[in-house]
């Protein structure tokens, strides 16, 4: 059975991103109303070098990106799917690593 818990994956990237802030990193939280995809958490995340988002949905839908500012390198490729707790487990920890 497919599980996805949108408030602890939002939590669990929050407090790794907070991590990152004494490595440059400006972090914003982004959260919105209902629409078509349900109620929406996620962060958005900034250094000189590289940037992102990671956005979840309620209905079970994430948004990611990751770029490298200098080469323009997309380094998570920018998409938006449903995804469910093992999966997004996989993308933060990637994601992190690649920060």
């Amino acid at each position: 059975m497919r599980t996805f818990n949108q408030q602890r994956n939002f939590e669990v990237l929050k407090s790794l991103l907070k991590e990152k802030e004494s490595q440059g990193y400006v972090i914003k939280e982004v959260t919105e109303e209902g629409d078509v995809m349900g109620e929406l958490l996620g962060c958005q995340f900034d250094s000189e070098e590289r940037g992102g988002y990671v956005y979840f949905w309620s209905t079970g839908v994430v948004g990611r990106q990751l770029l490298d500012y200098k080469t323009g390198e997309e380094l998570i490729e920018d998409a938006t799917g449903e995804m469910d707790d093992d999966k997004v487990s996989v993308l933060i920890t990637e994601l992190v690593a690649k920060l």
